[in-house]
């Protein structure tokens, strides 16, 4: 009796599987069509926009313009200065035509227009790409950010 008591509980849990393994279409349709593919990919940069990363140096200004549903992350905004001899590295940042300043995190506006900014000297001189003494000169800059896109959906 405790052999067949073993033997249906073991049936019934073995018949809840039955089925759960393989293929579920026989192998006959396991390619994406490039239209699908595609739609994957503009999900996917929809949600998550690649990482930019743009250099320049003292004779290249960084600039960009985006889109009234569009807002920019910035990673980071380095500047490599040259002082006394010495290059060193600086935290800079990105302002807005408005004012809004980031060195790294996320623009508290849509849109606008954005340029690289390596340091700010008060109201006096907001942005400085150059030192106005000529005391120190912009070696190299790199910004790294994203572009994101409000969703309509």
């Amino acid at each position: 009796m405790r052999t067949t008591t073993i033997l249906i509980a073991l049936t019934m849990l073995t018949t809840g599987l039955a089925g759960c393994t393989g293929d579920p279409d026989g192998g006959g349709n396991d390619e994406i069509d490039a239209e699908t593919l595609q739609g994957i990919r503009e999900y996917l940069n929809a949600i998550q926009p690649q990482l930019v990363n743009d250099r320049g140096n003292s004779s290249q200004l960084w600039e960009i313009s985006l889109e009234d549903d569009q807002w920019l992350e910035v990673k980071s905004a380095v500047t490599v200065i040259n002082y006394e001899g010495e290059d060193s590295s600086h935290g800079s940042f990105v302002r807005s035509e408005e004012g809004f300043a980031v060195g790294s995190g996320f623009s508290p506006i849509f849109g606008g227009d954005y340029s690289w900014c390596t340091m700010s000297f008060g109201s006096e001189i907001p942005c400085a790409n150059e030192d106005p003494d000529g005391d120190w000169v912009v070696v190299e800059w790199t910004i790294i950010y994203a572009i994101h896109k409000t969703s309509n959906e």
